[in-house]
């Protein structure tokens, strides 16, 4: 023990302390408003929400038919 208390002695810590610089953030430059691009963008938006809900009735028109068939099928075959 007493040789890593004379080794300690020896030991050198540097240490260098610097301030942080901050970089400006930069500010954005706002962009006009403009009701021709509010438009189109609100219309665009309108058709995909539109496509979606037929997508959706068409999914569901398609899964109905096809759950009244089976269960038709299925009362043919114990009946039958």
């Amino acid at each position: 023990m007493n040789y890593l208390r004379g080794r300690s002695a020896y030991s050198l810590i540097t240490v260098f302390l610097q301030p942080l610089r901050l970089t400006p953030t930069p500010t954005p430059t706002p962009t006009p408003w403009s009701p021709g691009a509010t438009f189109r963008n609100a219309t665009h938006v309108l058709a995909v929400l539109l496509r979606g809900w037929v997508d959706l009735g068409i999914w569901a028109a398609v899964l109905v038919a096809f759950a009244v068939h089976r269960r038709r099928s299925a009362g043919r075959a114990v009946g039958g």
